[in-house]
C-alpha cells in the first residue's frame, strides 16, 4: 500500500490493517447523510486522506439504526447483540465449519485449526486461546467503528459479539429505549430508508439465508418490550460480504467524483 500511495493511488482497506494508521480515515458512505465526513480515525479527521478504511458491516448497521432514530427521537440507551458468521475468517473459516459439520455427523474428530473450538452446531462468546484474532477483537472493532460513525448523535450501545454456526451473513438483535413511548409504526418509518429495508410481515422476517446477495440491510417488524414503557426490539440480517463490498465501491466512487471535481 505504501508503493501505491507514493504513486498517487487511493487506498481502500477492507482488512482493517490500516485502521490505527494516523492518516487513515474511517468511511461508511452507505449511510449517506449520516456518515461523519469529518470523522477520521484517531490522529487525522481529514476526509482528504488517501487511506480509507471501510467500516465494519455490523458497525454500519448499528450506527445507521441509532443514527436514523436519533434524527426523530431521543435514544436513552441501547443494547445490541451481533451474531457473526465464519465468513469473517475468510475461506479457511468457511472450510473449517464445513469439515467440522461433516466430521460431527460421521462421529469423527473435528478439526480446530482456525477457531481452536467446536464452532459447528454451537454458539460461542469466545474462541479457543490459539485462535487469532480472537472474537473479542472483532467486538472491540465494531464498537470502535460505531462510536466513530455516530459521533455525538447519541450514546453508543452496549455491544456483544457472538459466534453463530453459519457460513455467511450476519444477524443482530437491537434493544432501544427511547425517552418517551412512540408508535412502532413511527420507528419503522424512520428506519425504512437506504441502506435499510423494513419488512413488516410477521410471517416473513429477515434471516441470513434470505438476505444472501441482498444489497439492503433487512430489518424486521419493530416490537415493543412488555416490561419497558419505551423499549423496542429491532431484529435484522444482512449479507456481510456484500455490504462490505458495496461500501468499498461507494468509497471508490466518492474518490473518483472528488478528483473529477477538482479544478485542473
Amino acid at each position: 500500500w505504501q508503493m501505491a500511495e507514493e504513486c498517487g493511488c487511493e487506498i481502500i482497506d477492507l482488512s482493517y490493517c490500516l485502521e490505527t494508521h494516523p492518516r487513515a480515515c474511517l468511511r461508511a458512505p452507505l449511510l449517506g447523510s449520516l456518515r461523519e465526513e469529518t470523522g477520521g480515525l484517531p490522529g487525522t479527521p481529514s476526509s482528504e486522506s488517501r487511506l480509507s478504511v471501510s467500516a465494519h458491516p455490523a458497525a454500519i448497521a448499528i450506527a445507521g439504526i441509532l443514527g436514523q432514530l436519533s434524527r426523530r427521537f431521543t435514544v436513552a440507551r441501547s443494547v445490541v447483540t451481533v451474531f457473526e458468521s465464519v465468513s469473517e475468517r475468510g475461506k479457511t473459516g468457511i472450510e473449517e465449519l464445513s469439515r467440522q459439520t461433516i466430521n460431527l455427523l460421521s462421529f469423527q474428530k473435528v478439526p480446530q485449526d482456525v477457531f481452536d473450538s467446536q464452532v459447528a452446531f454451537n454458539l460461542l462468546s469466545t474462541y479457543g486461546g490459539q485462535c487469532h484474532p480472537p472474537l473479542q477483537e472483532g467486538q472491540e472493532r465494531i464498537g470502535r467503528h460505531v462510536r466513530e460513525l455516530l459521533g455525538r448523535r447519541c450514546l453508543p450501545p452496549a455491544l456483544r459479539l457472538l459466534h453463530a454456526p453459519i457460513f455467511y451473513g450476519h444477524a443482530f438483535c437491537c434493544f432501544v429505549e427511547l425517552a418517551e413511548r412512540v408508535a412502532t409504526e413511527a420507528i419503522e418509518e424512520a428506519l425504512d430508508q437506504k441502506p435499510f429495508q423494513v419488512n413488516r410481515d410477521p410471517e416473513d422476517q429477515p434471516n441470513v439465508v434470505g438476505v444472501a446477495g441482498s444489497s439492503e440491510i433487512l430489518l424486521g417488524a419493530v416490537e415493543r418490550d412488555p416490561a419497558w414503557e419505551a423499549g423496542y426490539w429491532i431484529w435484522g440480517a444482512m449479507d456481510n460480504v456484500r455490504v462490505s463490498a458495496l461500501n468499498a465501491v461507494e468509497i471508490a466512487e466518492e474518490k473518483i467524483f472528488a478528483r473529477s471535481a477538482r479544478p485542473s
